[in-house]
């Protein structure tokens, strides 16, 4: 009983130190140029999910070297959902192993 009274508490006061997400716009990383497919994608998507959200999608486009510039960019972002990235599956599978 003492465990699951722990539990509750714990639970209620994790919910009550949740901020709401987002509170500022969203970076969207895109590792190839202007124009291309993967950019008119995110574009499109991007309107959606800024109504979903209340927040604004910025879409950023970082082209070269395969979307490894984009890649770095994003991993070196703060950890805190605010700066995500679109890509291809061959440049996330090739580039580690380079």
């Amino acid at each position: 009983m003492r465990v699951v009274f722990t539990l509750i508490v714990l639970l209620a006061a994790c919910a009550a130190s949740a901020q709401s997400y987002p509170s500022k716009p969203i970076r969207l990383v895109v590792g190839f140029a202007p124009g291309g497919a993967a950019d008119i994608i995110s574009r499109a998507m991007g309107d959606p999910l800024a109504r979903a959200l209340g927040q604004g999608i910025i879409v950023d486009n970082k082209p070269g070297a395969g979307s490894s510039l984009a890649a770095e960019f994003v991993a070196r972002a703060a950890p805190d959902g605010y700066t995500v990235m679109i890509a291809s599956q061959s440049g996330m599978i090739v580039n580690p192993l380079r």
